[in-house]
């Protein structure tokens, strides 16, 4: 399991809407985690991209805090020896 630390920011660029923390994930399976995080009060930043190297996701918590996910393509997994 990994961890994330967060710290306070008392600025107001980082209390304001549009200037909050922007955390990126890479996940193994956008398609589970998406209803997971909306279940919990997530709602999406625009629709889910295809881009040709994997899928990604935007997503905003309920606090506020943007939420990027990427799960990429298959073959971006397999290293050549």
């Amino acid at each position: 399991m990994r961890q994330v630390g967060a710290e306070a920011g008392n600025s107001e660029a980082a209390c304001s809407s549009g200037y909050s923390p922007f955390l990126n994930f890479d996940i193994s399976d956008l398609s589970d985690a998406v209803p997971r995080l909306l279940m919990l009060g997530a709602i999406m930043d625009g629709p889910i991209k295809y881009p040709a190297h994997g899928k990604v996701a935007a997503l905003r918590s309920p606090d506020g805090v943007m939420i990027g996910l990427y799960e990429p393509n298959s073959w971006e997994n397999v290293t050549s020896a």
